[in-house]
């Protein structure tokens, strides 16, 4: 179920947001607390964003990107329909340097959006209200 799916029928939309960096969870939690718009589940590191996509169907999945070989596994697995997203969720990837190797992969991913670390909160904001 889309996001705006979930508007015509007045649920919340949930959003995962998985990011090694407590400020950038924190302070998107937080945003999206103050304009209501969604729920915000929170994962610190890959393994336990798995197991959050084991049991939930999320609207909408940002990623922070370390090193990348687990996350990208993470963004395969909810392509190839393992897990409780719909494999055409929305997925937008943070990370601190970009390749044309990487951006080839993550587009070959479907990647909604990809932005750059460090960002301003400002960016997260704009790119989030593109997809609620």
């Amino acid at each position: 179920m889309s996001i705006e799916n979930n508007k015509n029928f007045g649920l919340v939309p949930s959003v995962l947001i998985c990011d090694s960096h407590y400020m950038t969870r924190s302070s998107f939690a937080l945003l999206a607390k103050e304009i209501g718009s969604c729920e915000v589940v929170e994962a610190s590191d890959i393994k336990t964003a798995k197991i959050k996509c084991e049991g939930v169907s999320f609207d909408l999945i940002l990623l922070g990107i370390d090193e990348g070989n687990e996350e990208i596994s993470l963004i395969k697995l909810i392509r190839d329909n393992h897990l409780l997203p719909q494999k055409d969720v929305p997925i937008i990837v943070m990370l601190k340097e970009i390749t044309l190797e990487k951006l080839t992969e993550l587009k070959s991913l479907n990647v909604a959006e990809i932005i750059l670390k460090p960002t301003r909160m400002k960016t997260i904001y704009d790119t989030f209200l593109r997809y609620l």
